[in-house]
This record gives structure tokens, sequence and C-alpha cells, in this order.
């Protein structure tokens, strides 16, 4: 049978290669077989929004925030009285409100951020928000690989580019 050929060709092909590559072989086919287990386990692109919504509240935002706050009591430094006591009351309710800005600002980044462009490589997939505004980007890629999502190892999560959090306070403003 034609089937049964195809795979006694692919067998004598797969013997030359390690007959070929002689100690390069095992840690090859190591490779090859750990990628192809990876493959199977690729998380789906609609478990990336829950895994989003956890990690921009749990770990973006917190140091967003944190961020906000040092800059409100730097500002509070360099003001007068009455403006350094305003300055420091907004970075004491940021603080106690943490909770609630991250989910309003959550909520405003879905809008802008998601859907995610997402790429795909045989055992890794990959998702790409940006997480500043258009005028003023900030790129996080994501990768999900054996069934879950993290942020990809080659990105330091640094919180310089709030533009986001600037284009939903002048949207706010407008509204009012």
């Amino acid at each position: 049978a034609p089937e049964q050929r195809t795979q006694a060709l692919a067998v004598v092909l797969l013997a030359l290669v390690v007959v070929n590559l002689g100690a390069f072989a095992l840690p090859l086919l190591a490779t090859f077989a750990a990628a192809f287990y990876l493959s199977t386990r690729l998380p789906s692109n609609a478990s990336f929004g829950p895994f989003f919504e956890h990690w921009f509240t749990e770990e973006y935002f917190p140091q967003v925030s944190q961020k906000i706050q040092r800059e409100l009591q730097e500002r509070a430094q360099k003001e007068s009285l009455v403006d350094s006591w305003a300055s420091q009351f907004k970075g004491w309710v940021m603080g106690k409100t943490e909770t609630l800005h991250a989910a309003a600002l959550y909520h405003f980044a879905v809008k802008h951020a998601l859907p995610p462009i997402y790429g795909h490589w045989f055992f890794l997939r990959t998702a790409t928000v940006n997480l500043g505004s258009r005028a003023k980007p900030a790129f996080f890629t994501f990768w999900g690989i054996n069934g879950g999502w993290m942020l990809a190892p080659y990105i330091t999560l640094t919180v310089e580019n709030v533009s986001l959090l600037d284009e939903m306070n002048k949207q706010a403003a407008s509204r009012s």
C-alpha cells in the first residue's frame, strides 16, 4: 500500500539523518519531540481575554498606580501649600481606590488594546497589545505556550508610557 511505503521511507530517512548527525541526533530529535508536544498544547485565542484581565489588574496597573502616586508626591514637594495638599490628597485617593481605578482603566484599555494581534509559531502563539495611545504606542507581547499565557521574557514591564491613562482622562474631561 502507498501509505506503508511512505511510512517506511520516512523511517529510512530518519535513520539516515540519525546516522549522519551522529552525536547531534539525540538532542535534535528531543527538541523536535518537545516542539511537537508543545504544539498540541497551545492555548486558545479565547483564553487570552481572561488572562489579560488578570495580568492587567494584578500586575500592570499596580505599577502604574505606584508611578502616579510617586509623581503626585514629587509634584506636591514643588507646589504651594494648597496645591501640595491637593496633590497629596489625589495620591492618597489613588492608593485607596486602586482596585476601582484598575477596573476602569482595564475596561478603557479593552476598547483600545483588544483584540490583540495574534501570531502563530509552530509551538508558540503570540498576542500583541498596545497599552499606550495611538499617538504614543506601548506594545506588549504575550506568549501562549503549554496551555497558558505569559508576558514574553524579552519584554520588561515598564510603566513610563501611561499615555492610555492620559487619553482616558482627556475623554472623561471632554464629556463633562
